[in-house]
């Protein structure tokens, strides 16, 4: 399993856009949360919402919400998780096979 290619489906205003997160969309997720001042232990919510903006951003570049971060989060009505079953490969209370 991955660590940072996981599959999502965001759903803006209505319609539903599936994206794949990679490596990249994490580190740039990450520069914006400490940018703004944040630990990124303190912001999970933030991290994880700058992660879905970085992927649809990658994933639909001619999209008008893709330069507009608060756009994005006003539109933002839903986030599904494609791969739950796989768990989250950050996560460091999973067993270790």
């Amino acid at each position: 399993m991955s660590t940072f290619r996981r599959r999502y489906c965001i759903t803006l205003d209505g319609e539903k856009y599936e994206v794949i997160t990679m490596a990249g969309d994490h580190l740039k997720a990450e520069e914006a949360v400490s940018r703004e001042g944040r630990e990124l232990t303190q912001a999970p919510v933030l991290l994880q919402m700058r992660l879905m903006f970085y992927a649809f951003q990658r994933t639909y570049p001619d999209h008008p919400l893709q330069r507009n971060w608060q756009g994005f989060l006003a539109v933002m009505d839903d986030l599904d998780d494609l791969d739950a079953e796989a768990g989250d490969p950050l996560d460091p209370t999973q067993q270790v096979d």
